[in-house]
């Protein structure tokens, strides 16, 4: 049967911090190795914590090893990056043009728009996490717009654009606006 070595004061402090401030994973198998220092076999960890049995063992061999620093998760590749640097040279030209020059009726870009227009001019789908990720990045960022009547105008303006808006509503669906 295999079980976990003996840990020493400080593994065994370190194991216990694990426990109580490590993440998910990190912190279960820190309680599987003091469970299984004090001779719990593999089969009931293996039960216990709702994993195979060769899960437990690879643990146990990992700590006996490296010690508390074998359980935290080895760093992974991800899936890779979609913004390759001509996608991010043609989003950087786009930002910096008005959007009607590629046909939107738009005076400003959106998350979504600058997505399907990458869909069209390059052929690249990019949701709208990565590309606000990638305009973080930059430095780029990016707000609703506030579609408002504008407050510091002349009076007399504003009082004739609250009667066109009064006379839109009151029209109904059925007029015709000119």
């Amino acid at each position: 049967m295999i079980y976990a070595r003996q840990p020493t004061v400080e593994e065994r402090r370190e194991l216990q911090r694990m426990i109580r401030q490590a993440v998910g994973r990190v912190s279960q198998r820190a309680q599987l190795l003091l469970l299984s220092a004090q001779r719990h076999t593999v089969p009931e960890l293996a039960d216990l914590f709702a994993m195979s049995r060769a899960t437990v063992r690879f643990w146990i061999r990992r700590f006996d090893m490296h010690g508390p620093a074998g359980l935290s998760d080895d760093p992974r590749r991800g899936r890779p990056r979609q913004v390759s640097p001509h996608v991010l040279e043609t989003l950087v030209t786009m930002l910096q043009d008005d959007p009607r020059h590629e046909g939107y009726l738009a005076t400003f870009w959106t998350v979504a728009m600058l997505s399907l227009a990458l869909l069209h001019r390059l052929g690249v789908r990019l949701g709208t996490s990565a590309l606000r990720g990638t305009l973080q990045a930059r430095g780029w960022r990016w707000r609703r717009p506030r579609l408002t009547m504008p407050t510091k105008v002349a009076p007399e303006k504003t009082r004739k654009q609250w009667l066109m808006t009064k006379a839109l509503v009151e029209a109904g669906p059925e007029a015709a606006i000119l």
